[in-house]
């Protein structure tokens, strides 16, 4: 396993095409899945920061969306070697994935990013905007393994934004209509 995730993040830090990082990525995705934190724990931080410097100079919407499942894929792995990570990426993975297709990898990758939130809890304060605009990305329906998470999550950052005055003043900058949105998908 060693030689290919070597492999895979030399195709992604050096220059190549699109499909080339989105493979590498993919592939590292997998491998996170197959090998457990045994082994992705001696890469986890180079694979962070590998991925996270993939997503601002992607080509495409798919790449970015491909490299965050990856990042949440290994933060279900290894929570807390990418929860000391969280505050340079977490907002930018919040947008990118807000506007990915609800499905299981998105599921997955949520769970992933969510345990490493946890392990680093006020790391994103200031990313609340981005993060009620993903939480709520998933319509119709929240999954029910999100749910709970997101809504204990939700819970928590509001009684930080209420105990330094800004829950008020940060409801307000999302906007009427996901603040609306919030609100009735999250029993906060």
């Amino acid at each position: 396993v060693d030689p290919v995730l070597e492999f895979a993040i030399h195709c992604i830090e050096n220059e190549g095409t699109p499909t080339v990082h989105n493979n590498a990525s993919w592939c590292i995705g997998e491998i996170c899945i197959k090998v457990g934190p045994q082994v992705m724990n001696r890469y986890a931080s180079r694979l962070t920061l590998c991925l996270v410097n993939l997503v601002p100079r992607a080509h495409g919407t798919m790449l970015m969306q491909n490299a965050c499942i990856t990042l949440g894929r290994l933060a279900g792995v290894c929570p807390e070697e990418i929860a000391k990570h969280l505050p340079g990426f977490g907002a930018l993975w919040l947008e990118v994935m807000k506007w990915a297709r609800n499905d299981d990898e998105k599921v997955t990758a949520f769970l992933g990013f969510t345990s490493a939130l946890k392990c680093n809890p006020g790391c994103l304060v200031n990313s609340f905007p981005q993060m009620a605009g993903a939480f709520c990305s998933f319509v119709p329906m929240v999954p029910h393994q999100l749910r709970p998470v997101f809504t204990e999550l939700l819970v928590n950052y509001k009684k930080v934004l209420v105990q330094g005055g800004q829950w008020e003043p940060t409801i307000a900058a999302l906007g009427q209509d996901l603040a609306l949105k919030l609100h009735n998908m999250y029993p906060i």
